[in-house]
């Protein structure tokens, strides 16, 4: 319970809803600016579409669950693993009235995409007091610019909760609702806005 009211208080404070267009589960485009080229995804069904902070893109948040999927531009001036850091941090804060005295996170590889093999990605764990957390981010380029995306989940391990996330397998697979998105994630669009369904 006190997982869930975490991740409805990082709701009601962080920045705002995304707009109406973001609001349904069809395909959409997030672009870094006017002029760049767009990544394509498809919203997940249940999960609630929200700005990231201080990034250009989206948090994509369980309403069930510790969970959820992010997708994010790599800024001007920071490299893709500044940017991984940073969410790692954010991911840590989104649970901190759960998770007391967190480890550092271990870190380790894991396979691309097979239509995208220019994919890099690494899945990351950290273990606190009665709890574990895990994030894989994956770096994509994206023309002259660079997406970073994934998923992250948190569970009990003192006293497991029913509403405890699921974690990916070793090999970053496993949830069904980020394999699914995963495969939904297209570089290069170029068209600002929402893309047809």
């Amino acid at each position: 319970m006190r997982v869930r009211s975490a991740i409805v208080l990082m709701m009601l404070f962080s920045c705002a809803v995304c707009a109406a267009g973001f609001g349904s589960t069809g395909v959409h485009v997030v672009r870094q600016d006017q002029g760049g080229p767009g990544v394509t995804f498809r919203v997940p069904d249940k999960l609630m579409p929200m700005d990231f902070p201080k990034y250009k893109g989206m948090l994509l948040l369980d309403r069930d669950r510790p969970a959820g999927i992010f997708i994010v531009y790599v800024p001007s001036g920071e490299t893709p693993p500044d940017t991984v850091t940073k969410i790692r941090e954010t991911v840590a804060s989104m649970f901190s009235s759960v998770t007391k005295k967190v480890s550092s996170w271990s870190v380790n590889p894991v396979p691309a995409e097979e239509s995208r093999p220019g994919e890099s990605a690494q899945l990351a764990m950290a273990t606190g007091e009665g709890a574990d957390m895990q994030m894989l981010s994956v770096v994509l380029p994206n023309g002259s610019t660079t997406v970073v995306y994934g998923y992250f989940a948190l569970r009990h391990t003192t006293k497991p909760q029913k509403d405890d996330a699921v974690f990916l397998k070793e090999d970053g697979t496993g949830v069904a609702v980020f394999d699914k998105f995963r495969k939904t994630v297209k570089p290069g669009k170029s068209s600002a806005g929402k893309a047809p369904n």
